[in-house]
């Protein structure tokens, strides 16, 4: 579209201001997923419901459980999120994306695929390999040494890749939640901190599965040290709460010193954890303090 802007020379009119929630998908459209149908609002919580379960259960999955049976539930519902992500990569091929320059939802199955494979699909891709299962296949008593072996396990944690996608279905939820966004903010800084301090637990008990330490024939790791091995060994539940302890006192940058690190593979990890909880923590505290200082205009003016 053109208009003239009294000059006499034609000038562009502006798409800068178009409203995505006004477009609206071709009826006609053949093999289009729209947007705004009811099948795309339900499948996205779907996708929600496989995020929250990838987020917690696969860290922990990986870092305090070693399930051999192939047949175990765990690994059964592992296998059908699997089947349900690949389900989700297809049908991102049918899914328009919205093109802000023209106002509209491109439709075209050639622009779509261009735009998913050079954004999302390798993540996507890379989530929904089987590692678990190769990692299967794999262990055996002359594998259990090799480094590869605790590689693949290391991979299943690929999965939590996912997570960022969450972002889309997130967005187009957030406007129509009956909330207000102070504590829609207060809520997301929550679920940041426990989250984050659920990954490191989980990552501190992964890291006693990478490093082989030994002295005085025992393997050195921070659960011999901290003088429970009998009472927590074989207990995962016990273990992630340990764990968890640990992650608590690192994010919040307390750090009581009676978990403490051994071998060169939890130094590391304890610098990067105190890096990442200490950034994230002040971070949060100085988002909310701002948040709160607002929550109240009546107060605040007077």
């Amino acid at each position: 579209l053109q208009r003239s802007d009294g000059s006499g020379s034609p000038r562009r009119k502006s798409k800068r201001f178009q409203d995505s929630s006004r477009a609206r998908v071709p009826k006609n459209a053949r093999c289009i997923i729209d947007p705004k149908s009811t099948y795309q609002g339900r499948w996205d919580i779907v996708m929600m419901v496989l995020l929250v379960y990838t987020a917690t259960v696969t860290p922990f999955e990986v870092g305090f459980l070693d399930i051999a049976d192939l047949l175990h539930p765990l690994n059964i519902v592992n296998r059908v999120v699997d089947v349900l992500f690949l389900q989700d990569l297809f049908q991102q091929f049918m899914s328009p994306f919205y093109h802000a320059e023209s106002g509209g939802w491109v439709i075209h199955h050639g622009r779509i695929a261009r735009n998913y494979l050079t954004g999302w699909f390798v993540i996507d891709f890379v989530s929904i390999l089987p590692f678990s299962l190769l990692g299967r296949l794999m262990d055996s008593e002359d594998l259990e040494q090799l480094k590869i072996l605790r590689v693949i396990r290391l991979l299943r944690l690929a999965k939590l890749l996912r997570i960022f996608r969450s972002s889309r279905i997130v967005k187009r939820y957030q406007s129509h939640i009956g909330i207000s966004h102070a504590t829609q903010t207060m809520i997301k800084f929550g679920v940041m901190i426990v989250t984050i301090a659920h990954w490191l637990a989980c990552l501190w008990g992964v890291v006693t599965t990478v490093d082989n330490t030994m002295k005085y024939g025992n393997q050195v790791n921070w659960m011999r040290d901290y003088g429970m091995w009998e009472e927590i060994q074989g207990k995962p539940g016990r273990l992630y709460m340990s764990a968890l302890y640990w992650a608590t006192m690192t994010v919040t940058t307390i750090g009581y010193g009676d978990i403490r690190p051994t071998n060169e593979s939890e130094q590391i990890l304890c610098v990067l954890a105190m890096l990442v909880g200490a950034s994230t923590y002040a971070y949060v505290i100085g988002n909310v303090c701002g948040v709160i200082a607002l929550m109240d205009q009546a107060t605040s003016k007077y």
